[in-house]
């Protein structure tokens, strides 16, 4: 009993020890592949890091429509030839230092296109106005900042700020805020002209030759209508005084654009019918009737075109 006992103890043991043995072989098997993937991958690493594969290549600039593409250029701390992994790890930095060096950009957002060329996205802030500032021009953003990079020119089809002390150059931005967009875009120019009798007193050079005198103090509500006022006068040009009332002076006649019209015409004996208009489209101190009389005396400032 004794020896089977034995025999059969050395039996038991032999089939473990071919498992084990087994288990160690498949171990290698799959341990040698690893390793030599490791070591490829390595390599690869290795040339991908010092190739250009893993520098910049080229920089763009989207998303800008007034400041230059060379200029944003200049500004970013990114040129080709960089390493992109550096680029990665300082992006937030790099975004916010362009940020601060261009008062004009209102954010960044640096964009990788394909394997190593980076895009420069920008939000713009666009430009309101250009206040001129002892033969140069300083730009008026829509947020009411103002650029103090003085340029020799104007850039675009922005309307410029004349002649405006500390006090009127506050408001006058705060008015030129609430003018509808397609309105602002059609002035020229923006004088202060101050009198006498009112030292608020503007003179605005439209686009299309007309002149619209106001106070800068409430110049908004009162030009938001200059389209009606357009239609109201006909296409004739001249200028529209919107300082108290509001009439019409015509640079050929002697038209006038007045709250209280019912006169006849004496030059033709036509009488012109009143154009009623609503109240909610063209409110003048609230005005509910608006009309053109040509009979009336030329009592309105009579204002020199802009040369």
């Amino acid at each position: 009993m004794k020896n089977k006992k034995s025999a059969y103890k050395y039996d038991k043991g032999a089939p473990i020890e071919i498992k084990n043995k087994s288990k160690r072989r498949q171990v290698k098997d799959y341990a040698y592949p690893l390793i030599i993937i490791f070591f490829i991958s390595l390599i690869a690493f290795s040339f991908y890091f010092i190739s250009d594969w893993s520098h910049v290549q080229t920089l763009s600039v989207s998303g800008n429509n007034e400041i230059p593409d060379q200029e944003i250029l200049e500004e970013t701390a990114v040129h080709p030839g960089e390493s992109l992994y550096e680029v990665f790890f300082i992006k937030n930095k790099i975004e916010n230092d362009l940020e601060t060096r261009l008062p004009q950009v209102e954010a960044v957002q640096l964009e990788w296109e394909g394997v190593n060329n980076i895009n420069i996205h920008i939000d713009e802030l666009q430009t309101m106005a250009y206040i001129q500032d002892k033969g140069q021009y300083l730009q008026l953003l829509e947020d009411g900042n103002i650029v103090n990079d003085p340029l020799n020119i104007t850039q675009g089809n922005h309307l410029v700020l004349i002649k405006f002390e500390e006090d009127g150059l506050k408001n006058i931005i705060e008015e030129l805020k609430k003018i509808d967009p397609p309105i602002r875009e059609s002035i020229s120019e923006i004088v202060y002209t101050p009198s006498d009798i009112n030292d608020k007193k503007i003179t605005i050079y439209m686009n299309d030759g007309n002149q619209v005198i106001g106070l800068y103090s409430n110049i908004s509500r009162r030009l938001n209508y200059y389209p009606t006022m357009m239609e109201s006068v006909k296409g004739e040009s001249g200028v529209f005084n919107l300082e108290t009332g509001a009439y019409f002076r015509p640079f050929s006649s002697e038209y006038n654009f007045q709250e209280n019209p019912d006169m006849e015409s004496q030059e033709s004996g036509e009488s012109l019918e009143s154009q009623e208009l609503e109240e909610e489209s063209f409110d003048l101190e609230a005005a509910e009737e608006l009309e053109i009389n040509p009979d009336s005396d030329s009592s309105g400032t009579s204002i020199e075109p802009n040369p």
